[in-house]
């Protein structure tokens, strides 16, 4: 048996329905379950088991039908963290389990303290949904930059001597279109309009996170 830690968003069914998870899952993929454990009224958050072809089927028939994410252990926790507020008990009934029994009841051992952390990482991660989005345009030139530097910094030494002279060369027909001031130019462009006018709020908003105490003060914390 198969399971992930995940989340999703109910789906409209018809003009006016919705469907849940649970349902679509047993009328389609029966032997697969969802075990719901908190939500906050439109994300739910829960454990998707299964086994063979239809859990992989499902997995491809999912994501798109109820934006199902996967979550690492860790930001579940962090999630259920906050998300976790019991009703107080009524004379007469016993006290509803702290957050750390109730997370043992679905196998996951954690403390108050471990949870408070998941939930900095799982604030963190919200914020870095909207960084990656702002850097979607340019992955594949730093990606081609940083295969630059490595070559530069970290390969140049042990390469032949022929592919040094060819790295020599294209070196220099770089040179030749790229003077020093134009690359002083970019690399000052690239610090201060990519990376910190990007970047540096999602930081700086993750310092913040880090540094809080509680869940109100992780809350308070915004970027954008």
């Amino acid at each position: 048996m198969t399971k992930f830690y995940i989340k999703y968003s109910p789906a409209r069914r018809g003009l006016t329905g919705t469907e849940y998870l649970p349902q679509f899952l047993d009328e389609y993929y029966p032997g697969v379950t969802f075990n719901g454990v908190l939500s906050d009224g439109f994300i739910h958050y829960g454990i998707l088991s299964g086994t063979g072809d239809l859990f992989s089927d499902s997995l491809t028939t999912l994501p798109g039908r109820f934006s199902i994410v996967r979550l690492h252990e860790t930001e579940f926790i962090g999630m259920c963290f906050k998300l976790y507020n019991p009703l107080p008990a009524e004379d007469g009934f016993p006290d509803p389990p702290t957050f750390v029994e109730f997370m043992a009841n679905i196998g996951i051992t954690t403390t108050d303290a471990e949870a408070l952390e998941a939930y900095k990482l799982s604030r963190c991660g919200q914020f870095k949904e909207i960084s990656k989005r702002k850097c979607d345009d340019d992955n594949d030139g730093i990606a081609d930059l940083a295969k630059c530097v490595t070559l530069l910094q970290g390969h140049y030494s042990n390469l032949t001597g022929a592919n040094k002279t060819q790295v020599d060369n294209d070196l220099a027909s770089l040179m030749a279109i790229y003077p020093e001031q134009t690359c002083i130019d970019a690399f000052h462009k690239m610090i201060h309009d990519v990376l910190l006018g990007r970047l540096a709020g999602y930081y700086n908003a993750k310092v913040a996170v880090m540094s809080a105490t509680d869940i109100a003060g992780i809350d308070a914390v915004t970027y954008e």
